[in-house]
């Protein structure tokens, strides 16, 4: 039987590791594809499983921002004494993660992020503004997405069963700390790649893309929006030409680091095109 709550550790006796952080609520399992693809241009992969994930709703109840952070900067010291490069993907949460140790000044040689709000939409706002008035603390999860695009349903039925319910702590702790944002993303001078989907319901997507790309400091900068696709954009029906992108980015850190200079925003279309 699959352990759904495990890490996932791929090793090409490479010099570089890609160490995927998943989001809020997920785990290892979720981007396991991903790292498939990116472990087969040769390169390390490392799915890490973030502070209080993978047991229940009760354990997660205890994660917060500031110990993902924390944990982030110490899970890239560790890796550092056995790798040349480390480049991060994170999606949603992790892409926090992965914004913060780049701007705190982490030895990361690059960054990936997916889904990073840095405009939060109208939608959330209100529902979260709700939450508080009302004290509502988490909702009933449905994983009615993972169900319409054909997920594992083993996977599935694990998560409905460890995770009914989903506290909106985390997600509130990202609103209150909108503030610091700006000078994260300004102290960012790393190679850095920013994806987003079309219908993500938790931000502004051209704002958030905008936003990262006029104010990171790097020489190195490519944003891409997918279409038809929302907050969980490596699930896209998009996925190939998402990951030609993502994974022609990595070898041009593997192969030239920092060198050169790249600002690029595309566009993977509906029919697939990328533009």
């Amino acid at each position: 039987m699959e352990t759904f709550g495990q890490p996932i550790t791929i090793t090409n006796g490479s010099s570089t590791c890609v160490v995927i952080l998943h989001g809020y609520s997920e785990t290892p399992y979720e981007f396991k594809k991903v790292a498939e693809s990116i472990a087969g241009t040769g390169v390390d992969v490392l799915v890490p499983v973030l502070p209080h994930h993978g047991v229940d709703s009760d354990e997660l109840l205890k994660a917060d921002r500031a110990e993902t952070w924390r944990w982030t900067r110490e899970e890239i010291a560790r890796l550092k004494q056995h790798y040349k490069k480390i480049i991060l993907l994170g999606q949603s949460l992790g892409a926090g993660a992965a914004i913060t140790a780049a701007a705190d000044g982490a030895p990361v040689d690059a960054i990936i992020v997916a889904a990073a709000n840095e405009a939060p939409s109208n939608k959330v706002r209100i529902a979260m503004g709700l939450a508080r008035a009302f004290h509502v603390t988490s909702f009933k999860a449905r994983y009615a997405f993972l169900r319409r695009i054909g997920f594992d349903p083993a996977y599935v039925a694990w998560k409905r069963d460890h995770f009914p319910r989903i506290s909106l702590h985390v997600f509130i702790e990202s609103l209150d700390d909108m503030a610091r944002h700006p000078l994260d993303i300004s102290r960012i001078s790393v190679p850095i790649m920013v994806i987003h989907g079309t219908n993500d319901f938790a931000t502004k997507v051209q704002v958030s893309s905008d936003y990262v790309f006029n104010n990171v400091h790097s020489t190195k900068k490519v944003t891409v929006i997918v279409e038809e696709t929302g907050h969980a954009v490596f699930l896209s029906p998009h996925f190939e030409a998402l990951m030609k992108i993502v994974n022609d980015f990595i070898q041009d850190v593997v192969k030239r680091g920092n060198r050169g200079e790249i600002a690029t925003r595309m566009r993977i279309k509906k029919d697939g095109s990328v533009v």
